[in-house]
């Protein structure tokens, strides 16, 4: 054991070499400064060693080598620090942590001239302009951990991998003021030309990434994929912003429980795409919060419905109680929410679009707790004021106060197939709420209704006009519900075909046996990513189909597939493509 006084430093030099090898290194009656390795310096921590009590424990200059595993790095303000590099580019330096764990207990007296800090460990790792890997080895034991520090990882400006790592306790500190301050696992972009990312990976095995801590993951101007990590016992589990231009991010198979929010992506406007995708989310909020407006499963939103970005929400199984949102969707542009599973404990909604443009929410199954009575305040799926051109297709929600809530103007709305059970109202529009004409569209109100099948309070008129449902009367009391008002809302018309979901491939996943026309659906879901379809021939698929169906809209007013692939495509390229070559035509 080796007792470090306060005007203590270890410096390895240039070339030189420290090993520190089942052995303690403490401070002896107050902290002390740390170990100092300088370019083309090794430092190995080993085989049991505890490094105790270091105002920075290990600072690693650009083409330092540092090694640590099997160690104990304790009550340290900065546990790992890499600077950043003078002159941009990325530090040079080699780091690998495996099986070490970073942890605070108690601070020993600062030592004269130390820098302020706060009551608990700054942060375990901090990286600068670094590219690398936290985390490795082979052997289910080989896990870091990080125990009861203000922040776990942090990457600033470097390309950063971190698996097989373990986080719990790591909540803020109100003497730091970052961001992300409370973090688990950070990646945030400097002010150097450095690209900057952040993977978040498991092993093979199964083990609790993030538990008990204030926040998972954040990611901000950094390009973010976690796939396959445990988030539990959180108030957010990933927030990713400000994604670089063109990026793809991912949050995929995750399982969080989160108190505040499970995943929030807002204000990636030039991002590619934001996919949230097979998560198991479940948000528990406190038992006074009531409707909290800061409750969400996933939060996506953009300020403007103008972005470039497409987000998709798919495959996701989200539990909540006392929160408001399931998935939250506001101002995106051709958003797809599909394929989700949602299940509310009393009020709250499922599914909540607004002032969207050209999105899908298809497929989805929301179910409450809602079994009778004249009163409730839960949704089953919402939409706000001003969706231009939404398409809503078989959807089932049952057990909620409403099933489908209407509010605002809803101009080009699609809304077919969908399945009603159980509510006070099926559907509900409020006193300001139009969503366009719906021919024969073949939603079923199975019910039971405590109020109506259907109820819209924009009863003038224009309101009723705006709003027109086309049933086959034919058909029964599914398809032709009790609505209010009576007349000029809901009007017979046995003319033309009735969509039913079952006959549509749109909720068809894998896809069928390939007919031609089924082919065609899988170019218009986008399916077609094999090997064998290198991106040319998908590009050419695409335009093909398009001009098949624009030349004859018979052919796709009857599937909601068509009707959604040709508005994804409006504005597009292939459809300036086809406009050039009617023009040409035409010339």
């Amino acid at each position: 054991m080796v007792y470090m006084d306060e005007k203590a430093q270890i410096v390895v030099q240039n070339g030189g070499y420290l090993d520190i090898d089942s052995s303690t290194v403490e401070g002896c009656l107050t902290m002390w400064r740390g170990i100092t390795v300088e370019d083309y310096g090794e430092l190995k921590v080993q085989e049991g060693s505890i490094i105790a009590d270091a105002d920075t424990t290990i600072l690693a200059n650009n083409k330092a080598k540092v090694n640590i595993y099997n160690a104990n790095i304790r009550n340290f303000v900065l546990g790992v620090y890499i600077p950043p590099k003078v002159g941009g580019y990325y530090n040079g330096t080699m780091l690998s942590v495996v099986r070490a764990t970073f942890e605070f207990t108690a601070f020993k007296p600062d030592y004269t001239g130390q820098n302020a800090h706060g009551s608990k460990s700054q942060c375990g790792i901090l990286l600068n302009d670094w590219i690398g890997t936290i985390g490795g080895g082979t052997q289910p034991f080989e896990l870091n951990y990080f125990n009861d520090l203000h922040t776990g990882v942090v990457g600033i400006g470097s390309i950063l991998t971190v698996k097989r790592s373990c986080f719990k306790n790591i909540n803020y500190d109100n003497f730091y003021n970052e961001p992300y301050r409370g973090t688990a696992i950070t990646s945030v972009k400097n002010n150097s030309a450095n690209a900057t990312e952040l993977n978040v990976l498991p092993e093979a095995f199964n083990y609790i990434t993030v538990d008990s801590s204030y926040r998972g993951v954040y990611a901000d101007r950094s390009v973010l994929t976690a796939n396959y990590v445990h988030l539990l016992n959180v108030r957010t589990g990933v927030e990713a912003m400000n994604a670089p231009l063109l990026s793809t991010n991912t949050v995929s198979s995750c399982t969080i429980t989160a108190s505040h929010i499970g995943i929030k992506m807002a204000g990636n406007p030039f991002a590619r795409f934001m996919y949230a995708t097979n998560n198991d989310i479940t948000i528990n909020g406190g038992a006074t919060s009531g409707l909290s407006l800061a409750n969400y499963g996933l939060w996506m939103s953009e300020g403007n419905a103008a972005t470039f970005v497409r987000y998709t929400a798919s495959n996701n199984n989200i539990t909540l109680t006392n929160a408001l949102h399931a998935i939250y969707a506001g101002a995106l542009n051709t958003a797809k929410i599909k394929y989700n599973v949602v299940k509310l404990n009393g009020n709250g909604n499922g599914i909540s679009v607004s002032t969207n443009q050209n999105s899908a929410v298809s497929c989805n199954s929301v179910t409450g707790t809602y079994s009778t009575g004249i009163t409730g305040n839960s949704n089953g799926i919402s939409a706000g004021n001003m969706n231009n051109k939404v398409t809503l297709y078989c959807n089932t929600v049952d057990s909620t106060y409403r099933g489908f809530s209407f509010g605002g103007a809803n101009p080009n709305t699609v809304f077919r197939g969908n399945e009603m059970n159980t509510h006070f109202n099926g559907l509900y529009l409020n006193s300001t709420a139009t969503m366009g004409t719906q021919p024969h569209h073949g939603n079923e109100w199975s019910g039971p209704f405590g109020g109506f099948g259907a109820i819209n309070l924009n009863a003038s008129l224009f309101g009723l006009a705006a709003s027109e449902f086309k049933v086959n009367s034919t058909l029964g009391s599914v398809y032709n519900p009790v609505v209010n008002p009576s007349n000029g809302w809901f009007n017979p018309d046995t003319t033309g075909n009735t969509f039913y979901c079952s006959y549509s491939t749109v909720c068809s996943s894998p896809p069928p046996a390939l007919t031609n026309d089924e082919y065609n659906a899988m170019i218009a879901n986008g399916t077609l990513e094999s090997e064998e379809y290198i991106d040319e021939s998908r590009a050419m698929a695409v335009e093909y189909l398009y001009r098949e169906l624009a030349d004859d809209s018979l052919l796709w007013i009857s599937d909601s597939t068509y009707i959604q692939f040709m508005l994804e495509n409006q504005g597009e390229p292939v459809a300036y493509l086809y406009d050039a070559e009617a023009y040409m035509k035409a010339a």
